[in-house]
């Protein structure tokens, strides 16, 4: 995966899934993590983004998605676990299949060995959430034009499982 730890931080070069149907928005959480994001993961080194974005949801969902077009290019800044991180995320259109779509519960998968939620959010969920990154939480609904984000205030930290 393409995740260069330096003396100032961490640089990973990341995919996102961006899956809207019917005004509905996929996003997921791992175990242990508070926050939702949308689906994705670290690039590997010769592998195309777009082939990286298949993976991650065959992985993550279980399922092979149709990716479309890219829609963004996200500079993200944020600590986590006490580590800066710098992050340049490859976000693109998706659609996933129709019993994925379909579904209006919260899809459980293993990942690693952790739990990982995946979950459909409507455009008056998003408000209540923290996605990350935040810059992406009013841009999701209704889908919009590609664009360059850039966010620096995030400050992500693990949040552990309630005993």
């Amino acid at each position: 995966m393409i995740n260069f730890p330096g003396a100032a931080g961490t640089f990973n070069l990341r995919v996102a899934a961006v899956a809207v149907e019917r005004d509905r928005v996929l996003l997921n959480r791992a175990e242990g993590e508070g926050i939702w994001y949308l689906p994705g993961g670290r690039v590997e080194l010769m592998e195309a983004s777009r082939e990286a974005v298949k993976r991650e949801l065959r992985e993550e969902l279980g399922v092979d998605v149709r990716v479309g077009r890219l829609l963004w290019v996200v500079e993200n800044f944020f600590v986590l676990d006490g580590t800066p991180i710098h992050e340049v995320g490859l976000y693109y259109r998706v659609r996933v299949p129709n019993a994925v779509t379909r579904s209006e519960g919260i899809h459980l998968r293993d990942e690693l060995g952790r739990q990982l939620e995946s979950h459909w959010f409507d455009n008056a969920d998003l408000a209540s959430l923290p996605p990350a990154p935040r810059s992406c939480a009013h841009v999701l609904l209704p889908c919009p034009r590609t664009g360059l984000i850039v966010d620096r205030e995030q400050q992500w930290r693990r949040v552990p499982d309630p005993p």
